[in-house]
C-alpha cells in the first residue's frame, strides 16, 4: 500500500480563479487534512473547509457539507504546490501576508 506522506492537520490555502474577467476575485478557502483513505492501495487524503471545521465546532447539530470535503491524493497535493495554487501553511496567521502578496481578498472566518 502506498502511504500518504501528508500529515493529518497539514492546512493548504487555495486561490479561487474568478469565473469571468469581470467577476469578483473569489475568496481563499483554506483546507486541513482530517484524515486518510485507502482507494486502489493508495492513501487518499481528506480535506476539510476550515468554515465548515469552525461550524461544526460551534453547532453540534451543523454538517459539512459534499462541497466542504475534498479527498486529494498526494500527487494531486504535489502538482497544486507547485504551481502554486495551494499554499502550504503551519497556522491561520500566515494568510494576512500570503493574501497581501497574491493582492486577493483577506481570508475571514464566517460565523
Amino acid at each position: 500500500m502506498v502511504k500518504s506522506k501528508i500529515s493529518v492537520g497539514q492546512m493548504f490555502v487555495c486561490f479561487p480563479k474568478p469565473i469571468s474577467d469581470d467577476a469578483e476575485t473569489p475568496m481563499p478557502r483554506v483546507w486541513v487534512k482530517v484524515s486518510n483513505s485507502t482507494v486502489d492501495g493508495e492513501e487518499i487524503s481528506l480535506f476539510v473547509d476550515n468554515q465548515a471545521l469552525v461550524r461544526v465546532s460551534i453547532d453540534r447539530n451543523a454538517r459539512i457539507g459534499i462541497n466542504e470535503k475534498w479527498h486529494i491524493t498526494d500527487r494531486y497535493y504535489d502538482y497544486n504546490v507547485g504551481r502554486g495554487e495551494f499554499v502550504p501553511i503551519s497556522d491561520l496567521n500566515e494568510l494576512d501576508g500570503i493574501c497581501e502578496e497574491r493582492g486577493c481578498p483577506y481570508y475571514e472566518v464566517e460565523l
